[in-house]
């Protein structure tokens, strides 16, 4: 059975991805899975795993099923793993951010991490804005890459950059999110435009 590059990505991001990798292609096929079930169905011991951008979690079964031959592209520099990144990063006005290529491990965003591309943060951008750029970011990397993601054997190796220590879940995001009553104006601004779905505690039955 011949050996697969499987995409796990988007309806439309895995149709661009596989446009951009088709040129490489030569001694295996592209395959595309849009969730963990078709993945489950489609992953054997021989093929390549990229997952782009996706939210969903890759079980450990296939990771070893695959051999650990198997790679994401994160949408933040290493040191923002985790959910969300773009808005924490927003929101500690950090003035670098990137997209991140790693191999991947059972823990999330823990795997060596291969290459990362970088841009500064634009002073004026929020959360939306940065997300865009961190888009574009991992599409850029992705071309720069699929030559050699599209060489099944090629190995990849680390190029020696540690993910950050804070890795944040969404519920941190969700604490964020709510702004208690004594909130000074400079706070409710800062999360305006770094966090999605902004609430004050009196809106909710819990206070925050």
């Amino acid at each position: 059975m011949t050996a697969k590059v499987i995409l796990l990505s988007s309806d439309s991001e895995a149709s661009f991805l596989k446009k951009a990798l088709a040129p490489h292609i030569k001694n295996c096929t592209i395959a595309i899975a849009h969730n963990i079930s078709q993945l489950d169905t489609i992953a054997q011991k021989g093929d390549r795993l990229i997952s782009f951008l996706s939210p969903f979690i890759v079980p450990e079964k296939i990771l070893k099923r695959l051999q650990y031959n198997c790679y994401n592209f994160h949408p933040a520099s290493p040191d923002y793993p985790g959910y969300q990144p773009a808005s924490f990063a927003i929101y500690e006005n950090k003035m670098n951010f990137g997209a991140t290529f790693h191999q991947m491990f059972k823990k999330i965003d823990s795997g060596p991490i291969i290459k990362v591309n970088y841009f500064k943060i634009k002073k004026e951008w929020n959360y939306i804005d940065l997300s865009k750029e961190s888009f574009i970011a991992s599409v850029k990397l992705f071309i720069e890459l699929a030559p050699l993601i599209a060489n099944i054997n090629f190995s990849f190796k680390e190029n020696g950059k540690e993910w950050g220590h804070n890795k944040y879940t969404s519920k941190d995001y969700d604490t964020k999110r709510c702004i208690p009553s004594d909130t000074s104006f400079v706070e409710i601004e800062r999360r305006f435009k770094a966090f999605e779905g902004i609430f004050s505690s009196l809106e909710k039955d819990n206070p925050c």
